[in-house]
C-alpha cells in the first residue's frame, strides 16, 4: 500500500447536486480535440448516491477499475493519527461472503492483475486491474469487503507492521521530512499537519481488540455510498459494465451520521514570511518554496494551476529552468498546486538544487522572483495559452494511457464531464485570475525551507526528526529575496516546432522496411507501423565518409565538429524536446548518427536546420580555439577526471573496434586540429559521404522521400563510390591484458570474452547464456561475497560479433583479485551446466524464445529495424532466426561450446583492468602475466586479423563476415 503525503499535489473538490434516483445517460466528456479514441462512456448514480462512470474501450487487455471515498486523514481522530490509513490497510482482509484474508488480492494475482491504494487528506482511493473475463468475480469480492469487511482483531497488529514499514522506508526521504519541517512552521494545529501515515507510536495507546473496535466505529461513521464514485475501463459494453456495478454497489449503505465535518478553521498566516532552515543529512541541499493562495475551487474550467506550471516549468533557453542550469543551480523546478483544503491552498515550488544551487540558494529564490515579476508585467496573451492547451492535448490524446485513479478523483471533485481531461481542456481564458496567482509569488508571501548540510539549527520535527530552525523574514529580510537585476529573462516565442495544423494518424500499416529509390549515395529504408495510434515517427541518419577517422588529425577534427554542431543545436533542441520532438546526434565510426523522434513535421523542421548547419558550417576561429583547448584539456586530465567503468569501456572499445586512436594520438590530433583543417575536412567529408537512412512509424513513403531528396540536395557535393569501413579485432587465443591508473578510489575489472564468428548459432548461444548466468553472477560475486556494487553480465555485440562483458567495480579489492574471482566463477559455472536438469535448460530456452518472439511496442521495432539496416542484416527477421537458433541448441552442445569459449585455453579473452587509488595491483602477479600485456596498440592492431565490414554493401552482413 501507498500513503500519498498530504503536501502531494491534490485535485479540487467541486460540489455537484444531483438526483438521488438512480438514472444512466451516455456522455460525452471533454476531451482535447486531438483525441480520436474509440471509446464510449456513460455516468449514472445509484440510488444510494453512488455516482459511475463506465469507459468502454474495444481495444482494452486489461480491465481497470477505481473507487474512490471522500474520507481522509482529515477526519482522522486526533488520538488516532494514521486511521484512515490504517483502515485502507485492513478493509481487504477477509469479507462477509470470502473471509479468507486476502482473497481478492490472491484472485487478482492469478488473474493478471492487482490491486493498490492511496490515502490522502480529503479522500482514499482504491484501485485494481484485472484480466477483463475476471471481471466479475473481481467485482464481488472488492464490493463486498466495501459492504462488509470482517476487520478482525487477529490482523491488528499484522497492519501495525506493515505500516510502521512503510514508515521506516519513507522517514529518510526528503520530500517526508521537509513536508513535515514547513508543517511544523507555518500550519501548526491546522488538520493539514496531521500525521496521516501512521506509526506504531501513534497507535500505541490502544490494545490490538481496541483498535479494531475503533476501525470498525471509524468506517461505519465514514464510509457512506454517496460519498464514493467509481470508474471502470474495461473492453466490455457500457451496458454490461452498468449493469455488472449496479448489482453490486447498489446495496452499499448511505451513513446518516456521515455528515460533511464542519471546516477547519482558515490557515494562520502569521509566520508569513518566513525561512525555514534545515539539515537533512551530510550531503542533500533542496528547497521548498510555499506561497499561500486564496481558494481557487471554482476556477477549473480556466485550468490556472496548469497554466501557472507550464508557464514556470518551460525548460527552453532564457527561462528560469534554463538559467537554473546554466549556472549549475539545478535541473529545474517543479511547481504544484496544493489545495486539497480551500482555506489553506497554497503554490508549491520544488527545487533539487545542485551543490552550487545550494550555496547560492538564496540567488535562486531571487531569479525565481524575477521570472515571476516578468511573467506579471507582459501580458498573457491568448496565443500563449492555446499553445499550452495544444501541447497539453497533444500529451493527454497520443502520450498518456488512462489514469483510472486519477479520473475517480476528478469525477469526485468535478463531475463526468472533466473526469478524463481536468487541465488538459479549458472552457474559459482568464488573465486576470492568471496574473492573481503569479501575483502571489513575492518574498513577503514565502514560506522557503531549505535543507543545506551545515546549516545550524536548534529544533527538531515531531514524527521525522528533521533538525530544523524557522525565523520570520523582517522588511529588511525581505529585500535579500528580491532580484538584483533581469538575469536576461525572456518570454518564450511561440514554439516553431509545434504542429500548426491536425495531428493525423496514417491508416495501414506495412511494417517492415523496404528499400527507397533516392540517391547513390544514399541507402533509404522506410516502413509505416501506427498499429497503436501513435502519431510520432522515428528518423535516423548515417552519415558517414572515409575522410573523418582515415588518421589521428581527422578523428580529433571530427570529434569537435560532433561537439560544436550539439552546441550550435542546443537550444533548438531544447525547444523542440518541449512538445515530444527530440533528437540524438552520436559520434560513430568514420561519422555521426543522427536519431530524430518527433511529429513528422517538427523532425523535417529539424532536420531542415540541421541540413543546413552541416552545409553552411562556419564558426568564429576565437570559440572555435576555445573548444579545440578544451578537448585537449580534456584528453591530458582524462584519467584523472573519468570513471574507472567509463575508462574500461573507452579502452574496450579502442581495442576491439577500428577505426581507434588512443588519448596520445587523439591529443597530438587534437594540436594538429586548426579551423582551416576543419573546413576543408568538412568540404571531403560531404565530397565523399555516403548516407543510410531508415523512417519508420506514422509516415507515407513520399515524405520519406522527400527527406531523402532534402538530405542529398543539402549535404552530398557530388555522386561518389567512396567505401566506408569498420573493423572488427579478433582477440588472439587467451588472455590480453590492459592495465591502468585511476584517481578514483574504487577498482575496476572489465573481462571481455569475444565470440568466434557472426553466425546465428553463436549469437544464440550467447543469449542464452546472458539468460542463465546474469543472475548467478551478480548473486556469488556481490551478495554473496560483497566484492563490489557493480556487479553485473551482460552481452556486448560490436557489429555483428557477439561477446559477453563481465564487469565489477569494488572499493574493497584490487582489479587483479576481481579479475581471479571473475576467471574461477566461469569455471565454477561450466560445473553449475554440467548438473543442470534437462527441464531447467528448457526452461531458459523457452523464456528467452518468448521474450524474442512477444509483440514489439513501436519505437522498440524501430531500434530494432534500424540496428541491422545499420550493422548490415537486411532480412529484418532477426529475432525470430535467433528464436529458432536458441530452439536447436541441445545442453551438450552448449555446454562444449562454454567449455571452448569460456574455460579452455581456446577462449579469446580481453581483461582491462583499473586501478583505483585505494588497491595496488600485486607485484607478483603482474610478473605473472607480463607476457599477456598489450603495448603497442598499433602493433597490437596490425599482428591480429580483422572481420571487416564494407558500406555500401552488396550482401548481407552475416554473409560478409562469416567468411573471414
Amino acid at each position: 500500500m501507498f500513503f500519498r503525503c498530504i503536501t502531494h499535489f491534490i485535485y479540487l473538490s467541486c460540489a455537484l447536486v444531483l438526483s438521488a434516483s438512480a438514472y444512466a445517460e451516455k456522455i460525452n466528456p471533454l476531451l482535447p480535440k486531438e483525441c480520436k479514441f474509440p471509446k464510449t462512456y456513460s455516468h449514472r448514480q445509484l440510488d444510494n448516491g453512488l455516482r459511475v462512470l463506465t469507459i468502454s474501450d474495444p481495444s482494452l487487455n486489461k480491465a481497470r477499475f477505481s473507487l474512490e471515498v471522500g474520507v481522509g486523514t482529515q477526519q482522522d481522530p486526533e488520538d488516532i493519527l494514521g486511521m484512515a490509513h490504517f483502515l485502507e490497510h485492513m478493509l481487504f482482509l477477509g469479507s462477509k461472503n470470502y473471509p479468507a484474508v486476502d482473497s481478492l488480492q490472491s484472485f487478482l494475482a492469478q488473474h493478471g492483475g492487482s490491486i493498490n491504494a492511496t490515502t490522502d487528506y480529503e479522500a482514499t482511493n482504491y484501485h485494481f486491474d484485472v484480466d477483463p473475463e475476471h471481471l466479475e468475480k473481481a467485482l464481488d469480492l472488492f464490493s463486498d469487503a466495501m459492504a462488509a469487511p470482517t476487520l478482525d482483531t487477529k490482523y491488528v497488529g499484522r497492519e501495525r507492521k506493515a505500516i510502521q514499514a512503510e514508515y521506516r522506508y519513507r522517514k529518510d526521504m526528503y520530500y517526508w521530512r521537509l513536508s513535515e519541517v514547513a508543517a511544523e512552521s507555518f500550519a501548526d494545529r491546522h488538520p493539514i499537519t496531521r500525521f496521516g501515515m501512521g506509526n506504531r507510536k501513534s497507535f500505541a495507546a490502544f490494545s490490538d481488540a481496541e483498535l479494531a473496535q475503533r476501525v470498525r466505529a471509524w468506517w461505519e461513521a465514514h464510509y457512506s455510498a454517496d460519498k464514493m464514485v467509481l470508474v471502470v475501463s474495461a473492453p466490455q459494453s457500457n451496458e454490461l459494465l452498468e449493469a455488472l456495478l449496479k448489482d453490486r454497489f447498489s446495496h452499499l449503505p448511505v451513513r446518516p451520521s456521515a455528515t460533511p465535518p464542519s471546516p477547519p478553521k482558515a490557515l494562520s498566516l502569521e509566520k508569513v514570511p518566513s525561512i525555514v532552515k534545515a539539515k537533512l543529512n551530510d550531503d542533500e541541499r533542496y528547497m521548498i518554496l510555499y506561497f499561500p493562495i486564496e481558494n481557487i475551487r471554482s476556477e477549473f474550467k480556466s485550468a490556472p494551476e496548469e497554466f501557472i506550471s507550464y508557464l514556470l516549468e518551460q525548460q527552453v533557453p532564457n527561462t528560469l529552468s534554463s538559467s537554473l542550469r546554466d549556472n549549475d543551480y539545478a535541473s529545474g523546478l517543479s511547481v504544484q498546486f496544493n489545495t486539497s483544503d480551500p482555506d489553506a491552498s497554497r503554490i508549491e515550488i520544488y527545487i533539487d538544487l545542485y551543490y552550487q544551487g545550494g550555496e547560492q540558494y538564496w540567488d535562486v529564490i531571487r531569479r525565481l522572483m524575477a521570472y515571476a515579476d516578468l511573467l506579471k508585467k507582459e501580458p498573457l496573451d491568448e496565443w500563449r495559452y492555446k499553445e499550452f492547451l495544444k501541447h497539453k492535448g497533444l500529451q493527454k490524446c497520443f502520450f498518456e494511457s488512462l489514469n483510472i485513479t486519477e479520473t475517480a478523483s476528478n469525477l469526485r471533485r468535478y463531475g463526468p464531464n472533466y473526469a478524463l481531461a481536468k487541465g488538459y481542456v479549458s472552457e474559459e481564458f482568464k488573465p486576470q485570475l492568471y496574473q492573481k496567482l503569479l501575483d502571489a509569488i513575492r518574498p513577503d508571501n514565502m514560506i522557503a525551507v531549505i535543507a543545506h548540510p551545515n546549516f545550524i539549527v536548534s529544533g527538531e520535527t515531531k514524527w521525522f526528526h528533521t533538525a530544523y530552525s524557522a525565523n520570520k523574514l523582517s522588511v529588511s529580510d525581505q529585500k535579500h529575496y528580491k532580484p538584483k537585476g533581469d538575469y536576461g529573462f525572456l518570454l518564450p516565442s511561440a514554439n516553431q516546432f509545434l504542429p500548426k495544423g491536425e495531428i493525423e494518424v496514417i491508416s495501414g500499416s506495412d511494417d517492415e522496411p523496404h528499400r527507397l529509390s533516392s540517391h547513390p549515395n544514399i541507402n533509404a529504408w522506410h516502413g509505416k507501423n501506427t498499429e497503436v495510434g501513435s502519431p510520432l515517427a522515428y528518423y535516423y541518419v548515417l552519415l558517414r565518409s572515409p575522410e573523418m577517422d582515415q588518421d589521428r588529425r581527422s578523428s580529433a577534427l571530427s570529434q569537435l565538429f560532433w561537439s560544436l554542431l550539439q552546441d550550435k543545436l542546443k537550444e533548438q533542441l531544447s525547444i523542440a524536446e518541449e512538445i515530444n520532438t527530440s533528437l540524438n546526434i552520436s559520434r560513430v565510426k568514420n561519422g555521426f548518427e543522427l536519431q530524430f523522434q518527433g511529429y513528422p513535421e517538427s523532425i523535417e523542421l529539424l532536420l531542415t536546420n540541421v541540413l543546413n548547419e552541416i552545409k553552411d558550417f562556419r564558426e568564429k576561429e576565437r570559440h572555435y580555439e576555445e573548444y579545440r583547448y578544451g578537448w585537449m584539456y580534456h584528453l591530458k586530465k582524462y584519467k584523472e577526471r573519468t570513471h574507472p567503468l567509463v575508462m574500461a569501456n573507452f579502452f574496450t572499445d579502442e581495442i576491439i573496434h577500428l577505426p581507434s586512436y588512443g588519448l596520445a594520438e587523439l591529443a597530438s590530433g587534437m594540436r594538429e586540429a586548426s579551423y582551416p583543417r576543419m573546413i576543408n575536412l568538412l568540404g571531403d567529408f560531404r565530397d565523399n559521404l555516403h548516407v543510410t537512412t531508415f523512417s519508420y512509424g506514422n509516415i507515407e513513403k513520399p515524405q520519406a522521400e522527400k527527406w531523402s531528396k532534402m538530405i542529398s540536395d543539402t549535404i552530398i557535393s557530388e555522386t561518389n563510390s567512396a567505401k566506408v569501413r569498420e573493423y572488427i579485432t579478433r582477440l588472439p587465443l587467451g588472455i590480453t591484458h590492459v592495465i591502468e591508473e585511476s584517481e578514483f578510489t574504487d577498482s575496476v575489472s572489465m573481462i571481455y570474452v569475444q565470440g568466434n564468428s557472426a553466425s546465428y548459432s553463436e549469437q544464440a548461444n550467447f543469449g542464452l547464456l546472458e539468460k542463465m548466468l546474469s543472475d548467478s553472477f551478480f548473486k556469488e560475486l556481490r551478495t554473496e561475497k560483497q566484492l563490489g556494487y557493480v556487479v553485473h553480465a551482460t552481452i556486448s555485440n560490436y557489429l555483428n560479433i557477439p561477446g559477453m562483458n563481465f564487469i565489477m567495480q569494488s572499493p574493497v579489492s584490487a582489479p587483479d583479485r576481481l579479475e581471479q574471482e571473475t576467471l574461477s566463477f566461469l569455471e565454477y559455472f561450466q560445473g553449475r551446466l554440467t548438473s543442470m536438469q534437462d527441464n531447467d535448460f528448457d526452461v531458459f530456452k523457452n523464456s528467452l524464445t518468448a521474450e524474442l518472439n512477444a509483440p514489439k511496442k513501436t519505437q522498440e521495432k524501430s531500434s530494432l529495424y534500424w540496428r541491422e539496416i545499420a550493422n548490415g542484416s537486411l532480412h529484418f527477421d532477426s529475432e525470430a532466426r535467433m528464436a529458432d537458433a536458441i530452439k536447436s541448441i541441445s545442453k551438450d552442445s552448449f555446454i562444449e561450446w562454454y567449455r571452448n569459449s569460456f574455460v579452455s585455453k581456446n577462449k579469446r579473452v580481453l581483461s582491462v583492468l583499473i586501478e583505483g587509488k585505494s588497491h595496488a595491483i600485486g607485484s607478483k602477479w603482474k610478473s605473472k602475466i607480463s607476457d599477456t600485456l598489450l603495448g603497442s596498440l598499433e602493433k597490437f592492431h596490425d599482428k591480429n586479423p580483422k572481420w571487416v565490414l564494407e558500406s555500401p554493401q552488396l550482401e548481407s552482413a552475416e554473409i560478409m563476415l562469416s567468411r573471414q
